[in-house]
């Protein structure tokens, strides 16, 4: 086990080895590898948290895009570098906001099996 099984404790999924253990009632530990529906919870639960620290790194880059944003449109001449520069900065935004999109409808939708960009 990689962990201790919890003093007291008649069941313990072991995360890390995708391992579940069983206190019977004389003390002794049986353990089996989990099974097809504990394998996807996990695989759903590690998938969840990717997508959220995923979300959250695309929301904050969003506030340094608007920013960004707002000092090229006080340009009254942009020189056509800038330009280029803009929209160059414009498409890895959309790019971004495209990827951050298809996650939030990952997590909304309780589409955990996958973190691809396609929702099926």
């Amino acid at each position: 086990m990689s962990e201790l099984m919890p003093e007291g404790a008649i069941e313990y999924w072991d995360v890390a080895t995708r391992t579940y253990y069983e206190r019977r009632e004389d003390g002794t530990v049986l353990s089996r590898p989990y099974n097809e529906a504990e394998n996807a919870q996990a695989d759903a639960q590690t998938n969840r948290r990717a997508l959220v620290d995923r979300v959250l790194a695309a929301s904050r880059a969003t506030a340094d895009d608007i920013a960004e944003n707002a000092v090229f449109l006080t340009r009254s001449e942009p020189t056509y570098t800038e330009l280029l520069q803009q929209v160059q900065a414009l498409t890895r935004q959309s790019t971004r906001q495209g990827e951050e999109l298809s996650d939030l409808t990952r997590l909304a939708l309780s589409r955990l099996g996958s973190t691809a960009l396609v929702v099926e």
